[in-house]
């Protein structure tokens, strides 16, 4: 998926969002939806993006854990999670990232609107509240999206509590490969971090004009 189908994505949003701006009928006096505005293409890109993302990472390690359990599904954390989403941001034009309050990897660290938004969920999430996607607006032109990860069950094998959900055993080849780990401890329906798109305006402008029909 690389530009062409980043634009086919915009044009198709334009469609559906936009609808029809010619009728044949003139029984029909309902007025015409209006056009998506760029913070509606950034919001449909993020959520594809992040889910395509979350589908491409779960899969993966189901498989490994399924193969060799957690002997297995450490390395490829380790050596393939972080280039697959540098691939998958790379494939749409955007920065991809994955990051949490408490991190496995280092290079995993959130920068600081990152952590803002990890804090604004996470209180969320305490008051009860439903947990949706952001939109911020930073400086230089760029936008922030970030969608909530929550734990699941299958989450709780290398980030579960310790001695219980997380075998002791495991934990301990976990720390020979990431001795600065804090990613543990959690629960099921607990926020284990969040996915982050960084948008460039100019670049989601363009590629919306370029989508336009020619009229």
């Amino acid at each position: 998926m690389k530009k062409d189908t980043f634009l086919f994505v915009l044009a198709v949003l334009s469609i559906s969002l936009g609808g029809c701006q010619n009728t044949s009928s003139t029984e029909d006096s309902t007025p015409p939806e209006s056009a998506p505005t760029v913070v509606d293409v950034m919001f449909e890109q993020g959520e594809t993006i992040t889910q395509s993302a979350q589908l491409t990472l779960g899969r993966a390690l189901k498989q490994a854990l399924q193969e060799g359990g957690i002997k297995e599904a450490i390395p490829y954390c380790n050596h393939a999670a972080l280039p697959l989403t540098d691939s998958i941001g790379g494939q749409f034009g955007i920065e991809l990232r994955r990051t949490a309050l408490r991190v496995r990897n280092p290079a995993n660290q959130p920068n600081e609107f990152e952590k803002q938004h990890l804090r604004k969920y996470q209180t969320m999430l305490t008051r009860g509240d439903s947990l949706v996607p952001q939109l911020e607006a930073l400086a230089g032109g760029q936008f922030l999206y970030t969608r909530p990860i929550m734990v699941q069950g299958m989450c709780t094998t290398c980030h579960g509590e310790v001695g219980n959900t997380l075998k002791a055993a495991d934990y301990a080849l976990l720390q020979k490969q990431y001795p600065t780990d804090s990613a543990v401890n959690f629960k099921v329906g607990d926020l284990r971090g969040i996915w982050s798109v960084t948008f460039d305006l100019e670049k989601v402008q363009a590629a919306m004009a370029a989508a336009q029909p020619n009229l």
